[in-house]
């Protein structure tokens, strides 16, 4: 799964575009994600628009609601 998180982002720096199937984005966001915590800190510049614009996309791809089982309460 690295894979496709590290794939994602070299097209994104390359040519900046995104997949067109919502699971590949959400797992290139979860990398990201992943990437941030580590680095203890918040995507900035380019970083940032990479990260929002694969929210979008996910958004876009699941017209704003993505199917599967909700987290449980805290």
């Amino acid at each position: 799964m690295a894979r496709i998180g590290q794939e994602v982002r070299q097209n994104w720096d390359r040519d900046a575009t995104l997949p067109i199937k919502v699971e590949i984005c959400r797992t290139a966001l979860f990398f990201e994600q992943r990437r941030f915590r580590h680095l203890d800190a918040e995507p900035v510049g380019n970083d940032d628009r990479y990260v929002r614009s694969i929210v979008m996309q996910i958004r876009d791809l699941s017209g704003g609601r993505v199917p599967g089982p909700a987290d449980p309460p805290p």
